[in-house]
């Protein structure tokens, strides 16, 4: 078998020596390369062998096209094979003579009935229900064509009261295995990337056990918590949006709908790091005004650069007053139902974790962690500035003596 450029050793060889298991879990930290090098490792099996076919999954489409089929594209691409790939755009699958690979959403269950691979991979398996792993457990492998079948699953162990914690890595079957990484072992990544994760720690505990040591954290603390779902649906027609400002941070901008008496539609429309206003990001909004509505509908940008906003109204864009007072905003918010669309992959990493900081005593404030907070700022200017109407008590009348002043 070949083995594609650029692999993390601890992940490929995690995969080839566990070949004979019937599940495998790689959990851990942010970027420590996990689903990159389970993809290639795929790549590599539907290049070389016979008769081999897999299923990639998520648990919504656009997040699958956007994550893992973006991604295996680019590294059959670096593999030189990808001209020799038969891709059908529509149903999401790749093949090459007799192997195959299938793209699916778990949304769609009718599309797992008949199942019967070599791997099925789900990345964020934190996202289904135990349910729906169980119903795959019991499709694949079935025919001696596939008899040594696997599950490969991969995630953020955000809690470890989920299901997925509790069976895939403090498992007592035998014919699991599971294992542990974080940014470390990633040699691909820059030292400002690094020395950002290791920040988390002088900013949230919490934080800095999940996305760095790649640990089960707590989900004590959520800012936003039965009240947002996340919806596979497309939606253009904006009544405003939000930007919140960032270069070492990412700058947002969301789309804002009112899509109910108490609901707001979000998506996330520009989600990126170290971007220039003048030079990417208003040419950006220029090219994309007539697809959503910039030209049109007001945007609440983040009043922290002035001269930011004041770049975006000499370029032509309507600029309107943006209310910032987060406890208001959050609780104006936490009073609605929340929709993220199912392509939001940022917006929808950051409502999981968005929580308020604790004190020294370990008691809640009413100040939020400031990070991975991003597009949730921008979601808040946007419905807020917009639809929140303040209201003004009247002038409290003085009363004097026996009279009314």
């Amino acid at each position: 078998m070949i083995k594609a450029p650029s692999v993390i050793a601890k992940h490929w060889d995690f995969l080839e020596q566990n070949k004979v298991k019937d599940v495998l879990t790689e959990y851990g930290g942010s970027a420590s390369g996990k689903t990159y090098t389970i993809l290639q490792f795929i790549a590599c099996r539907f290049l070389t062998e016979s008769n081999f076919e897999a299923v990639i999954c998520r648990k919504y489409r656009p997040t699958l096209k956007l994550t893992l089929l973006k991604d295996m594209i680019s590294i059959l691409r670096e593999l030189g094979a990808w001209e020799k790939v038969e891709y059908n755009r529509s149903e999401l699958t790749m093949a090459i003579g007799t192997n195959h690979l299938y793209f699916i959403p778990l949304i769609e269950p009718e599309r797992i009935k008949g199942i019967d691979v070599d791997i099925i991979y789900i990345d964020e398996v934190n996202e289904i229900e135990e349910d729906i792993f169980n119903q795959l457990m019991l499709r694949f492998g079935r025919s001696s064509a596939h008899k040594h079948a696997q599950m490969i699953c991969s995630f953020n162990p955000v809690s470890a009261d989920h299901w997925c914690y509790r069976e895939l890595v403090q498992t007592a079957y035998p014919n699991r295995a599971a294992m542990h990484s974080t940014h470390r072992d990633n040699p691909y990544l820059s030292q400002s990337f690094r020395d950002r994760v290791r920040e988390y720690k002088n900013i949230d505990d919490n934080f800095y056990r999940v996305y760095c040591l790649g640990l089960p954290g707590s989900m004590t603390g959520l800012i936003y918590t039965s009240n947002w779902e996340v919806r596979d649906t497309d939606i253009k027609d904006f009544d405003c949006f939000g930007i919140d400002w960032g270069w070492t941070h990412p700058l947002s901008i969301v789309g804002c709908k009112r899509t109910g008496d108490r609901e707001f539609t979000f998506r996330q429309l520009y989600y990126a790091s170290e971007k220039l206003i003048e030079a990417d990001v208003i040419p950006w909004m220029k090219q994309h005004a007539a697809e959503y509505g910039f030209d049109k509908k007001l945007i609440y940008p983040d009043t922290a650069n002035p001269e930011y906003n004041k770049l975006l109204e000499v370029a032509g864009f309507r600029l309107g007053k943006t209310n910032k007072d987060v406890m208001s905003g959050i609780n104006y918010l936490r009073g609605h139902h929340l929709v993220f669309t199912a392509d939001s992959i940022d917006l929808i990493k950051e409502v999981k974790v968005y929580r308020w900081k604790v004190d020294k005593d370990g008691n809640e404030t009413d100040e939020p962690v400031k990070i991975m907070d991003d597009g949730m700022d921008s979601c808040r200017y946007a419905a807020v500035s917009h639809f929140m109407i303040e209201k003004r008590l009247p002038k409290p009348l003085l009363i004097s003596g026996g009279g009314v002043e």
